[in-house]
């Protein structure tokens, strides 16, 4: 347990027989709205620095020196009072009311997981009876996830301690209830001429393969995560934005349906699709507009298709979903409304994890969750103030509750993801 943690339980009358990684101690401090304190100013007058300023000996008054000193005119500094105020700048202007304040800390919406690497909205767990507690079943989401990786480390470091006994190469990795995610297939890609130059049909029982797609804002390391979910280097990486500029598909296929190690479309379990990126990229605006508009096209068409089961938007946690004016956050706000409006099922994936500190992680996830926790009370406004019955409620929103941090270099957030991904290719209606 790292020093800060131990400080924080001993704060916190926390047992301290848990352990919390960083990014968990991060996430009550922010729950306790402790991060307007982190940076609190010096007390007391802050010391001044003359460059040019000289003591005399006798203690008069310090005085400064001054270019018409060679003609005998020496200038002396008044001392300030305490109590004086500073000069007013002329160009100061009033914040504006539609911003928040720097100090301002919007209330903690979300609930800690399983896992660091997951938050999920408050708003989800709002209909349960008084004798169940919200934490615990939050704590039970990525569960069996968190458990497996302990047998897998606990496993290693055994078998690297008993390397000269001769059964430490029996050793298995058992874990109740748990398979590892897209177990016994591999992704593949499929270029257009395996569709005919078309997009997936029903198959022949009148089936069709289940699709999730992954959008973001151009470089937001949409390609660098999907190779991280295929555990392959299948999608194109660049630093130049923009490169994907059509819908590439990578299926899930079987290790035995191979035909003369040839992977067959019609074999696949399901379909991960990388979509283009939007906002800026490097490449003429009209082409830019053009397949963008093609993408809007292709998830309406999916979504009626009936094969279309979410989208993991990707958002940058550098830059967040806070309200600051960026052109690039309200990018990302307004696709978000735009899928709303559509009714196609998202949820919210932070990229980039490693980029940033643990409380700027924790504070893009809480504006995750908050957007839900929105739409969830538009919802409930209907059935108390319009009599609207529960079943007839329309959605308000197609967010998802839960929000993945991930970061494709050092591989955090991952099997997480994965296995989201998987449960939606194993989702029934």
């Amino acid at each position: 347990m790292s020093t800060l943690s131990a400080l924080f339980l001993a704060h916190s009358k926390i047992p301290a027989s848990s352990t919390f990684s960083f990014l968990q101690c991060s996430f009550f401090c922010y729950q306790r709205r402790s991060f307007a304190n982190l940076k609190r100013p010096r007390k007391g007058p802050s010391k001044q620095k003359h460059s040019n300023t000289k003591t005399n000996t006798a203690g008069k008054k310090p005085f400064r020196k001054d270019t018409n000193r060679r003609n005998g005119n020496a200038s002396f500094k008044k001392n300030k009072s305490r109590d004086s105020k500073p000069p007013v700048k002329a160009n100061l202007r009033p914040p504006d009311r539609d911003q928040h304040s720097t100090n301002y800390v919007p209330p903690a919406m979300l609930l800690p997981t399983a896992s660091k690497y997951a938050y999920v909205s408050t708003a989800a767990f709002s209909d349960l009876n008084e004798d169940e507690d919200p934490r615990e079943l939050a704590r039970s989401i990525f569960a069996d996830v968190i458990a497996h990786s302990t047998s897998i480390s606990a496993t290693n470091t055994t078998t690297s301690t008993s390397m000269n006994n001769d059964d430490a190469n029996d050793t298995t990795i058992t874990t109740s209830g748990y398979t590892e995610p897209f177990a016994g297939a591999s992704f593949e890609y499929f270029p257009p001429d395996s569709f005919q130059h078309e997009l997936p049909t029903p198959n022949t029982d009148g089936s069709m393969t289940p699709e999730v797609a992954f959008l973001g804002r151009s470089n937001v390391g949409k390609s660098s995560l999907i190779n991280s979910l295929m555990k392959k280097d299948l999608a194109r990486c660049s630093k130049h934005p923009g490169r994907t500029q059509q819908p590439y598909y990578y299926g899930l296929v079987p290790s035995i349906s191979y035909n003369q190690n040839k992977a067959i479309p019609t074999a696949s379990q399901g379909f991960l699709v990388d979509l283009p990126g939007y906002g800026y990229a490097n490449a003429p605006k009209k082409a830019v507009e053009h397949w963008q508009a093609d993408t809007q096209d292709f998830l309406i068409h999916r979504r009626d298709t009936g094969c279309f089961r979410r989208l993991f938007l990707l958002i940058d946690a550098r830059r967040g979903l806070g309200r600051d004016g960026n052109t690039a956050i309200a990018l990302d706000l307004s696709v978000m409304r735009w899928m709303d409006e559509e009714e196609i099922p998202y949820t919210l994936v932070i990229t980039k994890a490693d980029c940033v500190s643990a409380p700027q992680l924790v504070k893009v996830a809480n504006e995750g969750c908050i957007r839900y926790q929105q739409q969830h009370q538009a919802e409930m406004e209907q059935i108390l103030y319009d009599n609207v019955k529960e079943e007839d409620v329309e959605a308000a929103g197609w967010m998802g509750p839960v929000v993945h941090i991930t970061s494709a270099k050092k591989g955090e957030g991952i099997q997480e993801l994965r296995s989201a991904v998987e449960a939606e290719f194993n989702f029934v209606d």
